[in-house]
């Protein structure tokens, strides 16, 4: 799922709304913010201070960069809603590592548009393959993750195989 993410000790990501309340009820996103830079779109903020709680939204608050996006027509364009086109939009325009999405509609597109991307599980991989998570902080976070998002079990799988075999 992470395509083409090579190694290294700090991310840019192009970051959605799912992917920020699982790592967040996951009880990562404070940790992660040391290992990764959780770029959103005002959409997002937008959503995000709609459906959390005052607690996830004072967190959020020091986890995230809100980065604004310029107007006209995206360069990568598919059908999605507002929100999501807009994280897609701010990945052309501001060039981060990659997308970090758990909504699968995203993650399709990625894959189809040859877009680098990760869900919150294969993140914890990524960090484990980068030599920042040891396998026991590594397994910890997958199964924090695994308790809070939906993943079918395939998805659990090349999670769990990236670890396995980095």
């Amino acid at each position: 799922m992470n395509e083409t993410i090579t190694s290294t000790n700090y991310l840019t990501l192009a970051t959605d709304t799912s992917s920020l309340i699982i790592l967040s009820r996951a009880g990562l996103i404070d940790q992660l913010t040391k290992y990764a830079e959780f770029r959103i779109p005002e959409q997002v903020w937008q959503e995000l201070c709609k459906g959390s709680t005052p607690s996830e939204l004072e967190l959020f608050k020091t986890s995230v960069t809100l980065y604004p996006t310029k107007k006209g027509t995206p360069s990568i364009l598919w059908n999605l809603k507002n929100t999501d086109q807009a994280v897609v939009t701010l990945y052309d325009q501001t060039k981060p590592h990659a997308i970090l999405s758990d909504d699968g509609t995203i993650l399709k597109g990625c894959k189809k548009h040859g877009i680098p991307h990760l869900c919150s599980l294969s993140l914890c991989a990524v960090l484990y393959q980068s030599r920042i998570w040891n396998l026991d902080e590594t397994q910890n976070a997958l199964e924090k993750v695994e308790k809070v998002g939906r993943y079918s079990a395939w998805v659990r799988k090349e999670a769990h195989d990236m670890v396995i075999r980095p």
